[in-house]
């Protein structure tokens, strides 16, 4: 009696196994095609790395910016959800003025205090640019 149970939750269990070593597969194939993100940007501790003021999930993406230093610094949609640990929202898939240099929106104030304007957004490519701002640069409002 309890022996066809025990058979039959041992065929289950090893149809199991069977499913979770195709799915890590996947999982590892998927993960190969995604562009790595430095590892100093998915380690941050709760506390940024310099002070600007920002604070949840899009100060890491201020972190990187003010990190990596360099004139221009074009990023990948899915690298920005990499670094925040989150999806982007759909209105930065579908409209160009998610990506304004404006103070009205929490990622805009992350790339603005880290020193960066908005100079170039592909929403086909789904790639933006982000360059240092000069001193004589002033985000529009």
């Amino acid at each position: 009696m309890y022996e066809d149970d025990i058979s039959e939750l041992m065929l289950r269990i090893e149809a199991l196994e069977s499913r979770l070593d195709k799915l890590e597969t996947l999982l590892e194939k998927k993960l190969a095609d995604v562009p790595a993100v430095p590892r100093q940007a998915r380690a941050r501790e709760k506390q940024p790395v310099f002070e600007i003021g920002i604070k949840g999930k899009y100060r890491f993406l201020a972190d990187y910016l003010h990190d990596n230093g360099g004139d221009s610094i074009t990023m990948s949609f899915e690298q920005i959800e990499q670094l925040v640990g989150d999806k982007l929202p759909r209105s930065a898939y579908n409209y160009r003025a998610y990506w304004s240099n404006t103070d009205t929106h929490t990622i805009s104030r992350a790339w603005m205090r880290a020193g960066y304007m908005v100079t170039y957004v592909n929403l086909l490519s789904k790639k933006v640019t982000f360059e240092k701002r000069r001193s004589y640069d002033t985000p529009s409002k």
